[in-house]
């Protein structure tokens, strides 16, 4: 392994953890939860549209 490669390990380590932080704190907030039930209605909601055109 090459000096480059050790040395952008880490920062992608960081990087990793910062969004896994931001994931935990959208998910104690709740907001996660209902974002992903709103997704999961739109997606009913265009199956539905594509069933009815079918």
């Amino acid at each position: 392994m090459e000096k480059s490669d050790m040395a952008n390990i880490p920062q992608a380590g960081i990087v990793g953890a910062k969004a896994n932080l931001r994931k935990a704190q959208v998910k104690r907030s709740g907001r996660s939860h209902n974002f992903h039930r709103a997704v999961l209605r739109a997606a009913e909601q265009v199956q539905d549209g594509l069933d009815g055109e079918i």
